[in-house]
């Protein structure tokens, strides 16, 4: 996570390398309103969700088979602000 929040900040520097952010607007930026923009649906047959546990199950197994394990992070590792 730090690694990436150095990359972030890098990527910021060089874009506004006094540290400044210029004034005015970006015409072709957009709000997302939340509540007031239209949802787009897409409509799914219902056997689509009894075939996708399936091959989420057996995507699992054949990971167990090669001995891929997945291992959430120790929290010791986890920071959510820098200090």
């Amino acid at each position: 996570m730090d690694q990436s929040l150095r990359e972030l900040c890098e990527s910021l520097q060089e874009i506004f390398p006094n540290g400044q952010i210029p004034p005015g607007r970006n015409p072709d930026i957009g709000c997302i309103r939340l509540t007031l923009d239209e949802v787009k649906l897409e409509h799914r047959p219902l056997a689509f969700y009894f075939v996708i546990p399936f091959i989420a199950i057996s995507d699992l197994g054949r990971l167990s088979l090669a001995k891929l394990h997945i291992t959430p992070l120790p929290r010791s590792r986890i920071r959510l602000l820098p200090e």
